[in-house]
């Protein structure tokens, strides 16, 4: 079995609700699209460096939060961050803004927390 990690980190979690923030850029889209292509498994895991924890996401998630907020936009963007929160002994909840409405969410998911190597390693 064949795996593929893309790793992206945020040092610290930022603001009053204390999210840890993803971007992903065209440049970082187009790596994932050529790991895809390699008909690999592909996972995204967001290693939120203060807190010492990982959360561990397959491709299709990212994929669908993008097209989640493409179809609230209506057009593609340059960049789209992940937004995840890890409360107190609590599992992650990961999503993305709405544009231009402030404390909506988009795509609104719960990740259990120490869940990535059940996730990396589980037959598909």
């Amino acid at each position: 079995m064949d795996i593929n990690i893309y790793l992206k980190y945020a040092s610290k979690p930022l603001g009053r609700y204390k999210e840890y923030r993803f971007t992903f850029n065209k440049d970082n889209l187009d790596e994932l699209r050529t790991l895809k292509e390699l008909k690999m498994r592909l996972f995204i895991c967001l290693i939120c460096v203060f807190s010492g924890q990982i959360c561990c996401v397959p491709y299709s998630t990212l994929i669908k939060l993008i097209n989640q907020r493409i179809n609230k936009k209506g057009k593609d963007e340059d960049n789209y961050t992940i937004i995840a929160t890890l409360p107190f002994r609590r599992s992650f909840q990961i999503y993305m803004n709405s544009p231009k409405r402030k404390n909506i969410m988009i795509g609104e998911m719960i990740i259990p927390q120490d869940n990535y190597l059940k996730i990396l390693f589980q037959e598909s």
